[in-house]
């Protein structure tokens, strides 16, 4: 079990009862932030350079999956407006899931980033043909026939990625169904490069459970409960969980023959206006709950 139990868990995982425990892992979250926001002054990266660093990483981390430079301009269907061109297309190499990246740094104007995640969003991509010649163009050995399919019958995406996720961000891009992504690249006095990822990254996994959140219960009810008895955890529990690749605590039970996962942290991070998720075990052995 040790390998999908977090650091931090395991600090405190004798102890989980104790307040004095809670103190000191909340400590060590906390200061860990802060460690890395004080690091981030240490270099500083232009767009075109975070967007390198992005295509680095996404295929570093995600091997199965494809992202390219997506040089076509996007037409926006309603209402009409100037058309835009997007960083990345990505998508899932068995073509079941398919993104529009827009890659930005925090300090551009929120008015700019709103154009360009409604052109995305509201993007027309009939031209189907056009946007896999360009793919067959760019891209060696891609399935066009499947790939065009994905294009034509399944929903794009869109995806934000930026080196810090504004606050309110959040709640400004809500209604283009964002995904929010963070890069974010330190370094020290020898260059020495420090990665970290964060928000909803896609996740390679292995395995997985769909689950419903009752905000009132403060707990998720899996639809496969046997996914976490397979993971050698017993009821009563604790167990670290990714949300936004930010780690938190929960609790597993088995009420009546249901499973559950209850949330222990103090405040409720969760987007309270979701209520189907995924729980995901991902390459690296870590479990993510993914909308």
């Amino acid at each position: 079990m040790a390998s999908i139990l977090n650091p931090r868990y395991l600090i405190g995982k004798h102890h989980s009862s104790s307040g004095v425990d809670w103190l000191v892992r909340k400590f060590f979250k906390i200061n860990f932030n802060k460690w890395f926001y004080q690091l981030k002054s240490a270099k500083h990266f232009d767009e075109l350079k975070l967007q390198q660093i992005v295509l680095y990483k996404i295929i570093e981390e995600l091997p199965n999956h494809t992202a390219i430079y997506y040089n076509r301009a996007i037409n926006r269907k309603i209402p009409v407006g100037k058309p835009s061109k997007p960083d990345f297309l990505l998508w899932k190499n068995d073509f079941t899931v398919w993104y529009v990246v827009e890659v930005e740094l925090e300090n551009h104007d929120v008015s700019h980033i709103d154009t360009q995640l409604g052109n995305f969003y509201h993007g027309d991509y009939s031209d189907v043909s056009g946007i896999s010649e360009y793919v067959g163009q760019k891209v060696t050995g891609v399935d066009l026939d499947k790939f065009r399919n994905m294009i034509a019958t399944i929903p794009h995406k869109v995806m934000l990625i930026s080196d810090r996720i504004h606050p309110d961000w959040y709640k400004h891009f809500q209604k283009y169904e964002c995904l929010f992504s963070t890069l974010q690249v330190y370094c020290d006095s020898d260059d020495n490069y420090i990665y970290r990822i964060g928000g909803e990254f896609p996740q390679d996994y292995f395995d997985f459970t769909y689950c419903n959140f009752d905000k009132s219960l403060r707990a998720l009810k899996l639809d496969n409960g046997t996914f976490i008895l397979n993971l050698g955890f017993q009821s009563g529990q604790s167990i670290n969980i990714y949300y936004r690749h930010e780690f938190e605590d929960w609790e597993f039970q088995i009420i009546e023959n249901d499973f559950y996962l209850f949330y222990q942290e103090p405040y409720l991070s969760m987007d309270l206006t979701a209520k189907n998720y995924k729980l995901v075990l991902n390459r690296k052995g870590q479990l993510h709950l993914i909308k």
